[in-house]
């Protein structure tokens, strides 16, 4: 069984470039992933853009107030369900085979426990972060 990618994208007004992000995701030759776009209060029409994708393995989530790249990530981090976490701007793109590249990067070189452990470790530091963001948003 293959092993759940979170792609975590945060935007901002991004309509003119997210398409092609999205698209570089949905050409990957590794297909279990899923993509968290969370948009950060943008005012042009990303969310348009963005609803034109109907993969279920596309979720978008919108800010009710802006909060920075940096909060945003953590937001998606919090429901990411994948073992590994990547992080793609919404303005970036990812050659096809990027993630199947990575993937085997890491299995041959047993980076698996540990980044097994950071993004364990990183979720705890995200529980943490998100009851304080809880209590000021």
């Amino acid at each position: 069984m293959k092993e759940l990618v979170s792609i975590i994208t945060p935007s901002y007004n991004t309509a003119n470039f997210i398409s092609q992000t999205i698209e570089s995701v949905l050409n990957q030759t590794y297909t279990n992933w899923e993509m968290i776009i969370i948009d950060d209060c943008s005012t042009d029409n990303t969310k348009e853009v963005v609803a034109k994708y109907k993969d279920s393995r596309i979720t978008y989530i919108e800010n009710e107030k802006n909060l920075g790249a940096a909060i945003s990530r953590n937001r998606a981090l919090k429901i990411a369900k994948g073992e590994w976490i990547a992080f793609l701007d919404s303005d970036d793109l990812w050659d096809k085979s990027k993630l199947e590249k990575q993937l085997k990067f890491m299995r041959t070189h047993n980076c698996f426990f540990r980044i097994l452990i950071i993004v364990k470790s990183m979720k705890i530091m995200m529980s943490l972060i998100n009851v304080y963001l809880d209590q000021i948003i």
